[in-house]
């Protein structure tokens, strides 16, 4: 009979380790899982990050676009008036030439009346 109680206890013991060892895969599996969800959630808050950084890239990208054609634009017009002053400038400079060759003339035209009125005084 002590036989079977020892038995019985060595069954009792290898019962009771399994128990902890069932426990201890309970507790490993816990963390795992534990672990899989955090890392799901990590993972899902980079991919959010990610995402908001894309979408302000491409929302300053084209910003940057829309700036640079009102730049280009601006550079059009202020080349359009730079182009317009520069023919008024020179409008002007023809006239101006045209003025000093008309004063030329007069002088040239009072001087042959001053030799003229002179010979015949």
């Amino acid at each position: 009979m002590s036989s079977h109680v020892d038995n019985l206890a060595l069954n009792v013991q290898l019962a009771l380790t399994s128990v902890d060892a069932l426990d201890a895969e309970r507790a490993r599996a816990k963390t795992l899982e534990e672990s899989h969800v955090t890392l799901a959630s990590s993972t899902a808050a980079l991919e959010e990050a990610h995402s908001t950084r894309e979408r302000e890239r491409v929302k300053k990208e084209a910003a940057w676009e829309q700036q640079l054609e009102a730049l280009r634009g601006e550079v059009a017009i202020h080349a359009e008036k730079l182009s317009l002053n520069v023919q008024i400038a020179l409008t002007s400079v023809d006239a101006l030439d045209a003025e000093r060759e008309r004063s030329a003339k007069t002088q040239q035209i009072l001087t042959t009346l001053e030799e003229s009125h002179a010979a015949l005084a």
